[in-house]
């Protein structure tokens, strides 16, 4: 009797055992099948949602790799200017104030960031430099949540690059508002003024102007291109713009060059085509962008040796308590790069 039921009781779990791996395979071969027909729905939904549509593309102009964002040479279709003007030869004298900054991260700590900022302002009249300013290198300890030059900053989390621009446009602030008590003053600065808070140039006796080398708006791009056709003067056109804005948008060819500059233009106490041939007249050109622009933002910027020299200033005078670190995303993924292009 006890054999008996030691034998019923073996069958028994080998009847159990194999039920559960055939029931086990089963399901496997379910979900399999189940998953290809996933595979293929989501496929389809993509394609219904989210069609390519990459058969549009053939016979059209276009920009790939690091051709992105750069200014097309002939042009692409789309809205054209009304109306090209020519730039008239302005034998009036003006101070030209080119103000340009930079600001890096130099060390993270547990509650702050790290950062040296370096301003530079290059002053020209007539054509020709007559003084140039260096203010830096300049460290700023942002902390998060505190209170003092630069409030309410809370820099926990948030991308440094963020507040290296924060740094860079309240440098840029300062020296701009000392600018513009000066009579008849043209101050330039690197870049759109739609990042600049302009409530207080209308109360200002200077002229404020932001020159962009590049937008990311395409109806902008395709005014450059009408305006590179147009050869053997110096010209500019108007850029239609919501009423809302409180500056001025042109696009402007200040030489024979192909290059086509943005300018945005604040406080403009002249019409504009006098102006730009204020500019032209007190400023000199290199490939059709400023000189007094080009020398301030060589002035601003940090070399590689600087840079090594900042943070060893950091560790040698501060004596913060460096630690070790690592990064994650090498120790997972491993330092594998791409370089497109």
């Amino acid at each position: 009797m006890n054999l008996y039921c030691i034998l019923v009781g073996k069958m028994r779990n080998t009847y159990i055992r194999l039920t559960s791996i055939l029931v086990g395979k089963m399901v496997q071969q379910l979900n399999l099948t189940y998953l290809s027909n996933i595979s293929q729905k989501l496929c389809e939904k993509i394609n219904t949602l989210l069609p390519g549509n990459m058969d549009d593309l053939r016979n059209q102009p276009i920009l790939i790799g690091r051709e992105i964002g750069n200014f097309p040479i002939g042009r692409f279709s789309g809205q054209q200017s009304d109306k090209i003007d020519s730039i008239p030869n302005i034998n009036a004298t003006s101070i030209i104030a080119s103000i340009d900054s930079s600001s890096l991260l130099i060390a993270q700590l547990e509650h702050g960031l790290v950062f040296a900022s370096r301003l530079s302002i290059v002053l020209t009249i007539d054509g020709g430099l007559r003084k140039f300013i260096r203010i830096g290198p300049l460290y700023h300890y942002l902390k998060e949540k505190q209170n003092g030059g630069l409030a309410n900053i809370n820099t926990k989390g948030q991308d440094p690059a963020a507040y290296a621009n924060l740094l860079r446009s309240n440098l840029e602030h300062f020296a701009a508002q000392l600018l513009s008590n000066m009579e008849e003053t043209c101050i330039m600065l690197d870049g759109s003024l739609a990042y600049w808070n302009l409530g207080s140039i209308e109360e200002s006796r200077a002229t404020y102007i932001g020159i962009s080398k590049s937008t990311p708006i395409r109806d902008l791009r395709n005014y450059s291109c009408l305006l590179t056709t147009d050869t053997g003067r110096s010209i500019f056109t108007k850029v239609s713009s919501p009423t809302s804005r409180s500056y001025e948008t042109v696009y402007v060819k200040f030489e024979e060059s192909p290059f086509i500059l943005r300018v945005d233009i604040a406080g403009n106490n002249y019409e504009t085509g006098y102006l730009l041939g204020l500019i032209k007249n007190n400023d000199s050109f290199s490939n059709g962008y400023p000189e007094s622009l080009k020398l301030a933002h060589h002035l601003s910027i940090f070399t590689k040796l600087e840079i090594m020299s900042l943070r060893c200033r950091v560790l040698s005078e501060y004596k913060p308590a460096r630690i070790p670190s690592f990064s994650l995303r090498k120790a997972i993924l491993g330092d594998t790069h791409f370089k497109g292009g």
